[in-house]
């Protein structure tokens, strides 16, 4: 019995050996900050976490950065559950900034603000971090390693590494949209209740704006009664009070699950910043978001003439942007392109005024050689993406937040300068047909042609008979046309001959021939032919006659 004991009391006394290392404070590497933000070597950091229920006592520890050491006893405790930053500079001195200008309030003293309070004043030391790789290790007074930090890239400027739990070597990006969280649990690190708030899709509609939210449980715990605030904040609006929206019940979500939600606001304006904010759970630096959408006065800009094939010694391409909007748009961070690839329209910024035109042009000085009266606005972007002239191909014009202002699919182009130009008064499905001049009319309200319509090829001429002597009576021939819009044709006259005696530039629904020739000699008497072709597919011939 006296044996057993004995053996009883030495179990004991090798479990409490084998459990001191958990028994006794806990003091990990708990986040680093190596990559800080903006390039300043001075907002490195390092944080050191307490996981235990009581103070740790740091005589004789020492932080190991690469070969240099940095001994902590000058430091004392870290309070229970309590944080210790190191950084390389407290506050902004000479031009450089300190820890306390980017996670405080910029006063040259710690301890005047709530979360200068909550945070013990951080430990100025020299030391130095590696962005792409680097570790961080910590000994304690025995010379022991009881904790290491390791990172093996850069990461995200501004972005500190963040260990998942105290127990884990596990590390991670911070997910906080501060990009670090010196003083407070991870964000990286699970909680009982945490979800964490997202956006898949924002897509602009005729009344406003669809878009789909994501809510992803990331704590340990089922999350019940939670709920969601839309809240209509305004876009770069001073004094605006902030409208709500909609108040959404989130059903029970499990732990690791993720739950979609579509919505679909018609707000007002071009563009409207809404911010969508979850209830409080035990990580708050996830539950609010804002989302810029899309307003019923979207888009701002429009697509209103391109010309993408260029001619007759003229090489230089151009599309025609319009604001239609009643505010300036800025086109920084705007850009265009075609089917391909998309280009910035300018590198810095430049506001379009209401019911300005702005045309874009490949070369600013051959543009204004073509157009010598042209006195509106022309920029020339840094890049060009050259559209297709002999096969379809699309415009496209994107604003700064990536929505897609307008876009325009065309099969083909149009010779001798012709634009494809744009009926300005439609925003939905507008229709497009070729300038009715060539050149277009760049910095100009659009001048349409239409051509022919209908579903087959037809010609009707009225008068048959007609003579264009002088008198006033039957001067003029009426041919009336009927062919496919979206085909491409040409009508000629010729004598009996087989000569053409006159061309038609452009092919109308109706179309009216005085008796001359191309060079605008009256042509003699006798019979003549109207030859209309639909090019590449069927074509018709009437006759007609000139008398006296």
């Amino acid at each position: 019995m006296v044996i057993r004991m004995n053996n009883m009391f030495l179990y004991i006394v090798i479990g409490i050996c084998m459990l001191a290392p958990y028994l006794r404070a806990e003091v990990v590497v708990n986040e680093v900050l190596a990559n800080e933000p903006g390039g300043s070597v001075t907002l490195e950091w390092i944080e050191l976490y307490n996981d235990a229920d009581e103070s740790a006592l740091l005589d004789g520890y020492r932080l190991q950065v690469g070969i240099k050491s940095i001994y902590l006893d000058e430091v004392g405790t870290i309070d229970a559950k309590g944080f210790l930053v190191i950084c390389r500079r407290l506050f902004t001195e000479g031009g450089s900034p300190g820890f306390e200008k980017e996670w405080g309030d910029n006063s040259g003293f710690w301890g005047d603000t709530d979360f200068e309070m909550i945070l013990p004043e951080p430990v100025e030391a020299s030391f130095s971090l590696t962005n792409s790789a680097g570790s961080v290790e910590l000994y304690d007074a025995t010379d022991q390693l009881i904790s290491q930090l390791v990172w093996s890239e850069s990461g995200a400027d501004g972005y500190s590494w963040e260990r998942i739990h105290s127990t884990s070597d596990d590390i991670h990006q911070s997910a906080d949209i501060r990009g670090s969280t010196p003083g407070e649990i991870n964000s990286v690190t699970p909680v009982a209740r945490d979800l964490d708030i997202g956006v898949v899709k924002v897509q602009p509609k005729p009344s406003g704006a669809t878009f789909i939210l994501t809510i992803f449980n990331a704590g340990t715990n089922t999350v019940t009664e939670a709920t969601l605030h839309l809240v209509d904040i305004g876009f770069e609006s001073e004094g605006l009070v902030p409208d709500t929206l909609e108040v959404i019940f989130v059903e029970a979500i499990p732990p690791g699950e993720l739950v979609a939600m579509e919505r679909t606001l018609s707000l007002s304006g071009t563009y409207t910043v809404v911010e969508a904010t979850l209830s409080d759970d035990d990580c708050l630096s996830n539950n609010r978001i804002e989302i810029i959408l899309p307003g019923v006065e979207f888009p701002p800009l429009i697509l209103t003439e391109v010309l993408a094939n260029p001619t007759n010694g003229f090489q230089c391409e151009w599309i025609e942007i319009l604001n239609r909007s009643e505010t300036n748009i800025d086109l920084f961070g705007c850009q265009f392109g075609d089917s391909v690839a998309l280009r910035q329209i300018t590198t810095e910024p430049y506001d379009v005024l209401p019911g300005e035109y702005v045309v874009l042009a490949h070369d600013t000085a051959e543009f204004l050689d073509y157009y010598p009266l042209f006195d509106g606005i022309v920029i020339e972007p840094p890049s060009w993406a050259t559209f297709n002239n002999s096969t379809p191909d699309i415009v496209r014009l994107i604003d700064q937040f990536g929505f897609v202002l307008d876009r325009f699919s065309y099969h083909r182009t149009f010779d001798n300068n012709y634009t494809w130009s744009r009926d300005e008064q439609t925003i939905l499905d507008p229709e497009w047909s070729s300038a009715e001049n060539r050149g277009g009319t760049p910095g100009e309200v659009n001048d349409i042609y239409f051509g022919p319509t209908g579903n087959r090829v037809g010609i009707m001429i009225e008068p048959r008979v007609f003579s264009p002597d002088g008198d006033g009576i039957d001067e003029t021939v009426i041919i009336d046309v009927e062919a496919p819009s979206d085909q491409e044709y040409e009508m000629k006259i010729f004598d009996v001959q087989g000569r053409v005696v006159f061309d038609f530039e452009r092919v109308r629904d109706e179309n009216e021939w005085d008796g001359r020739n191309n060079s605008g000699e009256r042509l003699p008497i006798g019979i003549y032919i109207v030859y209309l072709e639909v090019i590449g597919g069927e074509s018709v011939k009437e006759t007609v006659v000139i008398a006296r």
